[in-house]
């Protein structure tokens, strides 16, 4: 199986792990092939090789599922599951999937840029593009503070954002386990979101209830209130999210553990 649609199979971001591609895949009973949630119609191409559907997003896989027919077409098709998150293992137990296997991911800074020490840091609140219009509600209950939407900006430029920040809010839709929340917390934010998706477990976004909100449409002035109490008690709100840039911290040791396991089974 030959595929030749990118002159440049990795993409510039990825190169630093140094991995090594092919434009070539031998379909055979050796051979075990891993598809991201975006190319589920590939897979019937593969006929002797062990499949494997890794859902890095619940919600988009299942997007990109639905035009296929479903679930119902990774049943057909004899394909191993894998999940990056507890809310996919979740999602995929109710559609009567009992053998998911965990793969998860890790977080990467850009080399260049360090967190400002906790006495340096702007009243900076950074919110996500995925829930613009909420964000922009929120910076107008709060004009005293600076408001930043990371749109249009480069890996550096977001992350040299977060490294000054204070406060990180995300009330996007959380379809895995994100990868924002987790580098504004390594660079020193504190953070709040919602509960969709993923943010509304503890194994996936292990920060204090106090800082997830439910139906955030209807509680504005209660979020509101949490961002200003983040603010003005940073040096105090800061230690509250020790846990959560712990379990960042250990990711990629994680990660290693979890691929030998899973490709020692399928």
């Amino acid at each position: 199986m030959v595929f030749r649609e990118y002159e440049n199979a990795v993409h510039p971001q990825y190169r630093a792990y140094a991995t090594e591609s092919s434009d070539y895949i031998i379909d055979n009973e050796n051979a075990i092939v891993v598809f991201p949630e975006i190319w589920p119609h590939l897979i019937p191409l593969f006929k002797k090789a062990t499949k494997a559907y890794w859902w890095l997003s619940f919600d988009y896989g299942m997007r990109h599922l639905m035009p296929l027919g479903g679930v119902p077409f990774l049943l057909e098709n004899d394909c191993k599951m894998l999940s990056q998150s507890s809310y996919a293992t979740a999602q995929l137990s109710i559609l009567g999937f009992s053998d998911v296997l965990r793969i998860s991911d890790f977080t990467t800074l850009a080399n260049n840029v360090a967190p400002q020490p906790i006495q340096q840091r702007r009243d900076l609140v950074l919110f996500n593009n995925k829930a613009e219009a909420f964000g922009r509600q929120l910076a107008t209950m709060s004009p005293q503070y600076e408001f930043k939407i990371l749109s249009n900006m480069s890996p550096t430029e977001v992350h040299q954002n977060m490294a000054q920040a204070k406060l990180y809010v995300d009330f996007g839709p959380h379809a895995g386990k994100d990868r924002m929340p987790r580098e504004a917390a390594l660079l020193g934010c504190c953070v709040i979101t919602g509960r969709n998706g993923s943010a509304s477990n503890f194994e996936d976004l292990p920060i204090p209830a106090k800082y997830k909100f439910g139906n955030h449409p209807q509680r504005t002035h209660e979020i509101s209130r949490a961002i200003d109490d983040v603010i003005q008690n940073f040096p105090e709100r800061f230690e509250d999210f020790g846990v959560y840039r712990r379990s960042i911290a250990v990711e990629e040791t994680k990660f290693e553990l979890e691929v030998f396991s899973v490709f020692g089974q399928v």
